[in-house]
């Protein structure tokens, strides 16, 4: 494997890490959301449920690069289609895909990937593994910047705000 794909999968599986920990920490529950919140910011809970659908594709793509075209099918028929419109459903979605795509990405990390002969070769990993990257940080962004919308707790309101600077700081 090239070292610049050995060091973007690397960086991938930590912003993976760190929207799963987003997810578990800033996780909703129902007393602690606005109520009028909830229906005002009901298509940015979808547009952030599509966004982690699409991250998807990330990982197909990359299951395409190494295992073949047959592999990223497979992938990608089962992967959910499915979009929510509460806090509740759209962060534990968004936490199960994020779940999925790490695996992918952990798979690679612990292995020796090579292009498959019978696989797609543009744009190819180093590009895909870059759009990939800045997409998982923006969903992390946009989690946090909606739960300072909607929630009323303090100390997860705390937490948004926190990983919102670091966030931005590594943009």
């Amino acid at each position: 494997m090239r070292e610049e794909w050995r060091a973007q999968i690397l960086h991938l599986e930590q912003q993976l890490e760190s929207l799963i920990a987003a997810c578990r920490e800033l996780e909703p529950v129902k007393k602690d959301l606005r109520w009028f919140g909830q229906g005002r910011w009901a298509a940015q809970w979808k547009l952030l449920c599509a966004g982690g659908k699409d991250a998807q594709n990330h990982a197909a793509a990359l299951i395409g690069y190494f295992e073949g075209y047959a592999a990223r099918g497979q992938f990608q028929e089962e992967s959910t289609d499915h979009i929510f419109e509460t806090a509740i459903e759209s962060v534990a979605l968004l936490l199960q895909l994020a779940k999925r795509i790490h695996d992918v990405v952990s798979g690679y990390r612990k292995t020796t990937p090579v292009m498959c002969e019978d696989g797609p070769k543009k744009p190819g990993p180093k590009r895909t593994l870059d759009a990939a990257i800045h997409h998982i940080h923006g969903l992390e962004y946009k989690l946090c910047a909606l739960i300072l919308r909607v929630s009323k707790n303090k100390k997860k309101l705390k937490i948004a705000v926190l990983r919102m600077e670091r966030l931005e700081k590594s943009s």
